[in-house]
């Protein structure tokens, strides 16, 4: 459809325009995972602005994540049988418009969060 055709070749315009959010994207995350690894808290290998923290304990994931919610911070809660048993997670999605103060709430929420 034309609509699709469109937003495809915007979204190209974009991607070939605007490499600064790419390098503000991979600023958050290393922020993010240097933090992360200061709280104690597993850091993924990864290196996209997918982030696991692999919390292990589906009944802790959950909980983990309400109380991010609570705190203004949306992550998705991953649990079995999407992952293996004992490897639940959340799922942490870092996006250009999310700024260096964005990443520090949520760390600071995180950390909060995994004392229940």
């Amino acid at each position: 459809p034309a609509a699709i055709a469109c937003a495809t070749l915007a979204s190209l315009d974009i991607v070939k325009d605007e490499s600064w959010r790419r390098c503000h994207i991979a600023d958050l995350v290393k922020t993010f995972k240097k933090e992360l690894g200061e709280l104690n808290l597993p850091v993924s290998n990864s290196t996209g602005p997918i982030q696991p923290l692999i919390l292990g304990d589906t009944e802790k994931t959950l909980a983990v994540a309400q109380a991010l919610e609570q705190r203004g911070c949306y992550v998705v809660p991953i649990r079995p049988p999407t992952v293996p048993i004992n490897t639940s997670r959340l799922r942490i999605t870092l996006t250009a418009s999310h700024t260096q103060s964005d990443v520090a709430k949520l760390l600071e929420a995180i950390e909060l969060a995994c004392r229940i």
